[in-house]
C-alpha cells in the first residue's frame, strides 16, 4: 500500500504554479523526502492548486520530518499562498503508477457517499476494470477513506484529455448510473500536472 496526499489549495491573487513562494514549498517537500511530487491547477478552475505528494519512499505521513527550521513552519507557509485552509485527503493505494500523473490531464473526483459502502466499491471496482478496457485511459485508481464521520471516495484516472473522457462518458453513461446512486455530493476536475524534478 502507498499512502498519497492530496492537497488542494484556493490559491491567492497573484499566485501561480511558478510563484516563488510554492516553488520554495515543493522544494522543502522533496527536502523532507518528498521526492516524487505532482502538481497543477484543473482546466475548470486554474485559481486551484492540486499537489499530489505520494509516500513512496519508506516512510508514511506521520513519519514527515518538515525542514521547519530552513523552510519556516509549513502551515504559516502555505497561508502565504492559500486564501483559505486547503483540504488534504491522505488516500491509500495499492500502488501509485506513474501513468497516474504522467497522462496529459489527471482527473481527480471527489465523492461523499451515502448508502451502502461496500455496494459503492464493488460498483466502482467494476468502473475501474472498464476504465482499464479504454484506449485513452493511461490508469485508474480510487480509494474510500473517512473524512468528518464521512465516507469519501478518491478516484485518479490519467487520460488522453478532457474531450477523451468526455466523449467516454458519454458513451458509457447507463454503466455509471448504479454509482451516481452511491454520491451525495461530488467534485471532478481535469489537471495537466507537472513533475517536481
Amino acid at each position: 500500500m502507498v499512502t498519497v496526499e492530496l492537497l488542494i489549495v484556493d490559491l491567492r491573487d497573484g499566485v501561480d504554479l511558478q510563484s516563488p513562494a510554492y516553488n520554495r514549498l515543493r522544494e522543502a517537500a522533496a527536502k523532507a523526502g518528498l521526492t516524487r511530487q505532482y502538481y497543477g491547477s484543473p482546466i475548470e478552475d486554474t485559481k486551484k492548486l492540486y499537489w499530489v505528494l505520494p509516500f513512496d519512499q519508506g516512510f508514511e505521513p506521520k513519519d514527515l520530518v518538515w525542514p521547519e527550521q530552513e523552510y519556516g513552519n509549513f502551515f504559516k507557509e502555505v497561508q502565504n499562498i492559500a486564501t483559505a485552509e486547503p483540504i488534504s485527503y491522505f488516500v491509500p493505494f495499492d500502488g501509485f503508477p506513474e501513468e497516474l500523473a504522467a497522462a496529459p490531464v489527471t482527473e481527480f473526483a471527489v465523492c461523499t457517499l451515502k448508502g451502502d459502502v461496500e455496494a459503492y466499491k464493488k460498483a466502482q471496482e467494476a468502473a475501474i476494470e472498464e476504465l482499464h478496457k479504454a484506449p485513452a485511459v493511461h490508469e485508474a485508481r480510487y480509494s474510500v477513506i473517512e473524512v468528518g464521520g464521512k465516507h469519501v471516495s478518491v478516484i485518479f484516472v490519467g487520460w488522453d484529455s478532457m474531450e477523451a473522457h468526455q466523449v467516454w462518458g458519454t458513451n458509457n453513461s447507463e454503466k455509471f448510473q448504479a454509482i451516481a446512486s452511491f454520491m451525495e455530493s461530488a467534485t471532478l476536475v481535469h489537471v495537466p500536472l507537472k513533475m517536481q524534478v
